[in-house]
């Protein structure tokens, strides 16, 4: 349906296109990072060691994190491994804007100061990132 509007059928119920890419690209950003921490969480359990004795059982350690653990060398003294400096130089950079892309859209609607990461409203600019979103 075009009726310009920008709207988009959805169940055969109008929807303004800007409003349901806004809510897939949270939905997907948000499923993708939950599957990463939970596969993160498996990981870390297995590269890296239990808390000490030290700690009581009642205390919980602080979550294993992709970024601040494997990317950004927090978990890297506590293992033995040699996967996390790697994991660092081959997915560093993805990660970080990905994570930096979920921010955006979970916490800032898919605006950064005003600006809309995508080209225009109508479904016609479909996911094309604007010229003010790269910057």
């Amino acid at each position: 349906m075009d009726d310009g509007s920008g709207s988009v059928a959805v169940l055969r119920q109008p929807v303004k296109f800007q409003h349901l890419r806004l809510i897939s690209m949270q939905a997907y950003l948000g499923i993708q990072w939950s599957i990463a921490d939970r596969i993160t969480e498996f990981v870390g359990r297995v590269l890296l060691p239990k808390p000490g004795p030290n700690n009581k059982e009642k205390e919980r350690p602080p979550p294993i994190q992709l970024l601040s653990h494997f990317v950004g060398g927090r978990a890297e003294a506590q293992s033995t491994a040699g996967l996390i400096p790697m994991v660092r130089s081959t997915f560093g950079w993805p990660l970080a804007i990905s994570y930096e892309l979920r921010n955006v859209f979970a916490h800032s609607g898919g605006q950064v100061e005003g600006v809309d990461l995508f080209a225009g409203s109508h479904h016609s600019a479909a996911f094309q990132v604007s010229k003010d979103g790269w910057d």
